[in-house]
């Protein structure tokens, strides 16, 4: 859950200086949120749920999602741009999830050390 709030409050913050449209902006924060869900979950079954749920949250049925992405592929460099865009937000949300795990529970990371020796 703090992996989804703050995707959503990077992806805002970056909007206000984003050279994408609205709907790509929207486009491109959806599938942010659908590659974390898809990381998060190795059950398929809880990882569809809550891409289900991303999807419903910014607007979009799956057949509209996919509609959207075939627009885009319409534009080659455009869809290039905003999945590299998404990826990299995606990235950078999960660095920074793994540093707060590790200044919450600094024990765990030594144990690991520990381990890897």
């Amino acid at each position: 859950m703090k992996r989804i709030l703050l995707g959503i409050v990077l992806c805002c913050a970056l909007a206000a200086c984003s050279r994408w449209s609205n709907d790509d902006e929207i486009f491109m924060q959806t599938y942010t949120e659908v590659i974390i869900a898809r990381e998060q979950f190795l059950d398929s079954n809880q990882a569809n749920k809550r891409v289900a749920e991303v999807l419903k949250q910014h607007g979009f049925t799956e057949f509209s999602f996919r509609q959207r992405f075939q627009e885009l592929a319409g534009k080659p460099e455009r869809l290039r741009q905003i999945l590299d865009s998404a990826r990299n937000r995606a990235r950078r949300i999960g660095e920074q999830e793994q540093k707060q795990e590790q200044k919450q529970h600094p024990q765990q990371e030594k144990k690991q050390e520990i381990q890897n020796k």
